[in-house]
């Protein structure tokens, strides 16, 4: 079994999509268990992982399939784009 925690991450001063995949059920705080998924052999989520760009005018999105293959996370990226930054 694999764990996808799903987590905002901060970057400059904005929170932003993100996941997190591990091997043991990762200790959280109960108000985040909900944001856990366990995930058998053969079963897939979806998620995505979002950043600033260089210049910090834009923020990239990277959408992801991940599945528990024979036991091992596997993350395939389904698509990408860049979003405008309102705002600044």
């Amino acid at each position: 079994m694999i764990y996808v925690y799903f987590r905002r991450r901060k970057e400059q001063g904005i929170f932003l999509p993100n996941f997190e995949v591990h091997w043991d059920e990762p200790e959280v705080e109960e108000e985040n268990k909900r944001r856990v998924h366990a995930l058998d052999v053969g079963e897939c989520i979806y998620g995505a992982r979002f950043f600033f760009s260089e210049d910090l005018s834009h923020i990239r999105a990277y959408e992801f399939r991940i599945s528990n293959i024979n036991g091992s996370p596997v993350e395939e990226l389904l698509c990408q784009y860049t979003l405008p930054r309102f705002g600044k």
